[in-house]
């Protein structure tokens, strides 16, 4: 059996997940809570991630042009490290995205930005390909390709970070 996913005010919606197990994908690396990312998070992560988001987004202010101040931005490392995991390779790294996508799509569902947008590569500091799909599907974008660097793409990640600050960020 799966347990409820948001409650309250904060979800539009509740939905259930079943709990992970071992058969749909975690794998364990050595000691207990040293954890390589696994392929779906609990209910649990999810908001605990949300929160962590809307925190660091707390952190941001909206200026009247459409810009911001301070910095609402969380690395994939970071959102991972929250949950207790660690990102050792590259396929880690699709997974870790995963939770962002999953935060997005509970959001979306309440009619709020995807908040995943301020999850960004420490190097790059834009989010992957993953961002950009989920927009796709929820029908934010309209593309079958998306290029991470192109400017339509670009132009809809900064939209949704103003989205997600003026949303959440210091009035």
């Amino acid at each position: 059996m799966g347990r409820a996913v948001g409650s309250g005010s904060d979800w539009s919606a509740v939905r259930t997940r079943p709990e992970p197990t071992l058969i749909q994908g975690w794998h364990q690396h050595g000691k207990v809570g040293n954890m390589s990312v696994p392929y779906s998070f609990t209910p649990g992560e999810v908001i605990e991630g949300r929160k962590m988001l809307i925190e660091r987004i707390g952190h941001a202010k909206a200026r009247k042009d459409g810009s911001f101040s301070g910095d609402p931005f969380v690395t994939y490392e970071e959102l991972v490290s929250n949950a207790g995991y660690h990102i050792e390779d590259e396929y880690d790294g699709d997974r870790a995205g995963n939770l962002a996508g999953e935060i997005s799509k509970l959001e979306h569902e309440s009619g709020g930005p995807l908040l995943s947008a301020t999850v960004v590569n420490a190097d790059s500091r834009i989010p992957g390909h993953g961002f950009f799909a989920l927009a796709g599907a929820l029908g934010m974008l309209a593309k079958s390709r998306y290029d991470v660097n192109g400017t339509e793409e670009m132009a809809f990640h900064a939209d949704q970070v103003c989205a997600c600050v003026l949303k959440y960020g210091r009035k």
